[in-house]
This record gives structure tokens, C-alpha cells and sequence, in this order.
């Protein structure tokens, strides 16, 4: 029997995996050492290598392929920009560049375009040059782009304790540009958070395709609050979905008929905290042992982890107890994700052969169980 759940299982893994789904992309812009590269490496946890600018494509732009890079988002970086750099290009040219990004742009399918922008400025350097303000209003008289446009100041951590640097480079933005422009302060020193919760919240607010927020979400290591959110979300869907079957109600000895719901719900789950992306072994071990540990907990009985349905009236399954059932294993699959990503995060060692085994499961449903009552569902 666990062999056909694993079956099950794996057919449900290979379609969330599967290579045809649209990724969110992301373009970052800035000048020369601005900081771009460290924001990419601590929001996504990559240490993505460095593409030298005279290696970039003509049009001065390098696309991190998500896919290749074991991330759930496409990063589209551009080379840095300054008034004359080392291969003498002038800031026209950048500007031009930018402009041609833009028309190709207007001529993608809508899950196709570029669907956020960050433009990055140091607050370092301690003043915002003229070419910052010119890009940034490019950008927003582009109609497809105006309102996926977020300014992201960077090494806020060099700034004096009141922030004052980048309180002047706010001030100065919103009376360049004449509109609430978002922007954001960051910083790699980890005892200083800022905005970066807020940047993530707002990166996903512009996804408007559920894949794609849902892939933004687990590609980001920043916001494990915006994770277990996503993943709530999408209990509630398919606990929805669980009481519409046993609404008619079911045997308890065809409780079955909820496994492949659960199944994709346990799959969908693990994908929106990106655990196949940021755990420390291959995405193919990773695959396996999720694979046949799932595989293992459902063969073991889902329905002897739920007190009291043995004694339900009638031995049947109705929609409460259906959504219930649903409801309390995704909560399960969800904390032993969120518990071992805040590990990951912190630089932890996670053994991945341990998660999701039955046991571990049938911990969390438990306390799944104390926490809601029976007549709550």
C-alpha cells in the first residue's frame, strides 16, 4: 500500500515541479556597488556568482533563470550604472538600455512581463544622484511598470542611528518624483531588520496570479510569517474542497477518497516554503525522501491520528469531520515546514530524513486537535 501512496505521491511532486510553470521575475537596477548582489544573496539565502558587466549580454542585462539556480523566481540583474565606467559606456546608453528593456517588455503575455522592480541606492554614498531620479521616473511613466516600481535603500547599516540619510533620501525621491514612490531601508547586518519584512509583503502584493505569489513566497527566506500565511491559505482551500466530498457522507472505510486531495494539499505546501530549494542536500534526495516518508505516514492511517472518529454515529465521514481530517494534516505538513525553515535560516542543520514521518505528523496533528475543538469545525 505505501508503494501506490509514493506513487501518488511523486506524480503530485513531478506536476509542482514541473518545468512549464511561469516563474515571478524580478529586475533589479542600480549604480556601481550599490549592493544589489548582497540583497539577492540574503533575501533568497544564493550565493548567486557575480557576472563581471563586460560579460553581460548587449543590452547590459544578466538573467538569473530560477530553474537553474534552485530558486522559484527569475532575477533579471543589470549592470551597475555611473556616469563613466570601465568600458567607458556613457549613462545614456545605460538609459537607453533601459528603454529597450521596457519596450520588450510591453510585448510579453502578462505572466511573462517583468512583475517588480527594485531599484537599489546606496545610502552610502550619502547623496542621490540625478541619473537615479531619471531611471526612476522612466520607470514609472511606463504604464505595464509604474506600480511594481519599489526603491530599495541599501547598507542602512552605515547610516548615523537615527536613520537620517535615509530619511533625506525619502524626502528627496518623493519630491523628485511627486508620488508616493515605496521605499524601502535595508540592511545584511541581521540585528537590523528594517523594512525587509515589508519589501517582501509588498513584492508579493504585485503578483496577481496565485503560482506566482505562491512561488515568490517560497523562493524568499525573509518572511516565514508570509509562508505559513500562504500555506493557511491554502488549507483553507482544500479543507474547503474535503468538506464538499463528504458532504454526501462517506464510509470511514473509504476515507481514502480524501488521500489524493491531501496529497496535493502536503505537496502544495512543502512548494510554497520552497523546502526542495533551500535545503543543504539535492532537490532529487530531497524529492525521494519526502516522497517515501509521506508516502510511509499515510499508509500508517490518517484516520487513527483524529480521536474520536471511531465512534462516530453511523461509522461515516461527513463534511465537517472530512474537513477536519484535511485541515489538521495540513497544519502538520505546515509546521514541520516553518520549524524547519526558521532552522535553515539560522545556519541549522535540518535532517530531512526525519521530516514528515508519521510520528512527527502525528505530534502536530495532536496539538492540531487541543487547539480546535470539534464544534469549531
Amino acid at each position: 500500500m505505501a508503494n501506490t501512496y509514493e506513487e501518488t505521491i511523486r506524480s503530485e511532486w513531478e506536476k509542482f515541479s514541473g518545468e512549464k510553470r511561469l516563474l515571478p521575475n524580478i529586475m533589479l537596477l542600480g549604480a556601481t556597488g550599490c549592493g544589489k548582489s548582497s540583497l539577492i544573496n540574503l533575501i533568497f539565502n544564493k550565493k548567486l556568482a557575480p557576472v563581471n558587466d563586460t560579460s553581460r549580454g548587449t543590452d547590459g542585462f544578466e538573467t538569473y533563470w530560477g530553474r537553474e539556480h534552485d530558486m522559484s523566481v527569475n532575477l533579471i540583474d543589470s549592470r551597475g550604472y555611473e556616469m563613466e565606467d570601465g568600458s567607458r559606456e556613457s549613462f545614456s546608453c545605460y538609459h537607453d538600455s533601459i528603454k529597450r528593456k521596457m519596450e520588450e517588455n510591453r510585448q510579453k503575455a502578462p505572466l511573462e512581463k517583468i512583475h517588480i522592480v527594485w531599484f537599489c541606492i546606496s545610502v552610502a554614498g550619502g547623496r542621490i544622484q540625478d541619473y537615479d531620479t531619471q531611471i526612476l521616473k522612466l520607470l514609472y511613466g511606463d504604464q505595464d511598470l509604474r506600480s511594481r516600481v519599489a526603491v530599495v535603500l541599501t547598507k542602512c547599516d552605515e547610516d548615523d542611528e537615527n536613520g537620517s540619510t535615509a530619511k533625506l533620501f525619502k524626502q528627496i525621491i518623493g519630491n523628485d518624483m511627486g508620488t508616493a514612490l515605496p521605499v524601502f531601508e535595508v540592511s545584511t547586518d541581521p540585528n537590523l531588520t528594517l523594512d525587509l519584512e515589508k519589501l517582501m509583503t509588498w513584492a508579493a502584493n504585485q503578483l496577481d496570479d496565485t503560482d506566482l505569489k505562491e512561488a515568490f513566497i517560497a523562493s524568499q527566506m525573509i518572511s516565514l510569517k508570509a509562508k505559513r500565511e500562504a500555506a493557511t491559505a491554502r488549507i483553507g482551500f482544500y479543507a474547503l474542497t474535503a468538506a464538499g466530498i463528504g458532504a454526501s457522507p462517506i464510509p470511514v472505510s473509504d476515507a481514502a477518497l480524501l488521500t489524493p486531495l491531501q496529497i496535493t494539499m502536503s505537496t502544495n505546501i512543502i512548494h510554497i516554503y520552497g523546502m526542495e530549494n533551500i535545503a543543504s542536500i539535492s532537490k532529487a534526495l530531497i524529492g525521494n525522501i519526502v516522497i517515501s516518508n509521506l508516502g510511509k505516514a499515510f499508509a500508517g492511517g490518517l484516520l487513527k491520528l483524529i480521536p474520536g472518529v471511531g465512534t462516530l454515529i453511523g461509522g461515516a465521514i461527513n463534511a465537517g469531520v472530512a474537513s477536519l481530517i484535511t485541515s489538521a494534516l495540513g497544519f502538520a505538513i505546515s509546521e514541520i515546514c516553518y520549524d524547519s525553515c526558521k532552522k535553515i535560516a539560522r545556519g541549522e542543520y535540518v535532517d530531512m530524513t526525519s521530516m514528515f514521518d508519521a510520528e512527527t505528523i502525528q505530534e502536530y496533528v495532536q496539538k492540531y486537535m487541543r487547539e480546535h475543538k470539534k464544534s469549531d469545525t
